[in-house]
């Protein structure tokens, strides 16, 4: 079982890292309130997949902010292709729990 990476390992993925995760976080921003939440969504759900540090450091913040619904999320872990359904689910439950 694979698990959210530590904090200190986020602080290593280092400042670039996270002002490309800022613009990003700011571009999906700008497109729920102009397409709805469906995709911002969706591009939770698939940085959940790639599961890369700075990725789930998008994820907690995106979630932190409210610019998506954890009840959502976790409807949406039905719809993600069954070979990686449950890793999904795990490292979604993991940052719920924090």
């Amino acid at each position: 079982m694979e698990s959210a990476p530590k904090p200190s390992l986020l602080r290593r993925a280092g400042k670039n890292a996270w002002c490309g995760s800022r613009s990003r976080l700011r571009s999906a921003v700008e497109e729920r309130s102009s397409r709805g939440a469906s995709k911002v969504h969706d591009l939770v759900l698939a940085k959940l997949e790639a599961g890369r540090p700075h990725d789930y450091e998008f994820v907690e913040e995106a979630i932190r902010v409210k610019l998506v619904d954890l009840e959502q999320l976790q409807l949406g872990v039905d719809l993600v292709p069954n070979s990686h359904r449950a890793l999904v689910r795990e490292r979604l439950e993991r940052i719920a729990e924090r």
